[in-house]
């Protein structure tokens, strides 16, 4: 093949394998007639055959190696070292299900996953855990985040099990971020949560007129007085921590939305003093998600975001710019320094100054 240097691993799971590049993080898929091609293809990259390989199994290989992934000529070096310096994040979905049909769903309530088994079992989560070990193991700081895919509380046993696997992982410190559509959350589980210090999201769109259109059950139901109970009821609790009740939301912009301002001060009003702030993306047909025809509308929405928040801070208002100036809010992370996570003022000033000079309102963003 010509390559000195293969930077990938073999991780099987309930009889599929997958072949995973530690460098750039590519996957490929096979099934266990080709794991001894796979094991010689990793373990003498140099000398592999590829006349003696299957089609079926080399012709994705090929594709990879040609974007730059598995195999090399060169060492790149240890990109782990690399990554240890900071806390390592790993998502992943505990489950492909979910009770809601939100209309923007990327994973169509989890139906675009077509493998028979749909939860995460034990024997993964082992495989995750010893994962993380070979390749962080200088790494004191780990953080896990239950995201996207399915409702993750649909499965509780996944998530139990994970926390008892990491307790048993010991010189480490884990931190569990769980995001949820909060139409689950039963007191025995908002019990457990706090007990084992997980970090809360809960999503919602925002006010009762564009959760119910959004975010509904699979009967077409609306879902905002249920998830506006719950997470009143988590504030009210007893003998749980500050921690649990500061809970954090998600939200999904499309163009039913007519101001993100109204969002923000929606969700300062049960409660919520951070959050994070997407755009739903898609393709043409979808007309109220991010694309080439609706971008003008979105940046329109910023734009007066924009103008709005200056106009706090000109009034000595700093409670609707703190709750996004975070490091995922898809705006915040622009207006918010990486180090100190403390808000660059001249950042937000430049940004909504090339913004109103651009008359169109499109904004030109460049350096950090």
């Amino acid at each position: 093949m010509n390559f000195e240097y293969c930077d990938a691993d073999i991780y099987s799971v309930d009889g599929c394998n997958y072949l995973f590049d530690c460098y750039s993080f590519e996957t490929i898929k096979f099934s266990n007639e080709y794991l001894p091609m796979a094991r010689d293809l990793i373990s003498d990259p140099k000398n592999f055959s590829l006349q003696r390989s299957s089609p079926d199994f080399i012709a994705p290989i090929i594709m990879a190696i040609q974007q730059g992934h598995f195999f090399r000529k060169f060492q790149v070096g240890n990109v782990f070292a690399e990554l240890t310096q900071m806390t390592p994040i790993f998502s992943f979905t505990p489950i492909h299900k979910c009770n809601l049909a939100c209309t923007y769903c990327f994973a169509k309530s989890g139906d675009n996953y077509h493998e028979a088994k749909k939860e995460l079992d034990i024997a993964t989560v082992d495989n995750m855990i010893s994962f993380i070990n070979k390749h962080f193991a200088t790494s004191s700081k780990i953080r896990l985040e239950f995201v996207g895919g399915g409702e993750p509380l649909l499965h509780k046993d996944s998530l139990k099990n994970i926390i008892c696997a990491l307790k048993s992982t010991g010189g480490k410190q884990y931190s569990v971020q769980l995001i949820t559509n909060g139409t689950l959350l039963d007191e025995s589980t908002i019990r457990w949560i706090d007990k084992n210090a997980v970090n809360l999201g809960i999503s919602i769109d925002g006010n009762q007129d564009i959760q119910n259109s959004q975010r509904v059950f699979k009967n077409g139901k609306g879902t905002y007085d249920i998830v506006v109970e719950n997470i009143k009821k988590i504030k009210g609790m007893n003998n749980i921590s500050t921690v649990t009740k500061d809970i954090w939301a998600v939200s999904v912009l499309t163009t039913d939305c007519k101001n993100i301002y109204d969002i923000i001060q929606h969700h300062n009003s049960i409660g919520i003093r951070s959050m994070e702030i997407r755009v739903a993306r898609g393709s043409e047909k979808d007309t109220n998600l991010l694309n080439e025809n609706s971008l003008p509308y979105f940046q329109k929405l910023y734009y007066d975001l924009m103008r709005m928040l200056l106009s706090d801070i000109k009034n000595e208002k700093y409670d609707k710019i703190i709750a996004i100036a975070n490091n995922y809010d898809t705006f915040g992370k622009l207006i918010s320094e990486k180090t100190n996570k403390e808000i660059n003022w001249d950042i937000l000033s430049k940004l909504i100054t090339q913004s109103r000079d651009k008359g169109c309102h499109c904004l030109e963003i460049s350096g950090g």
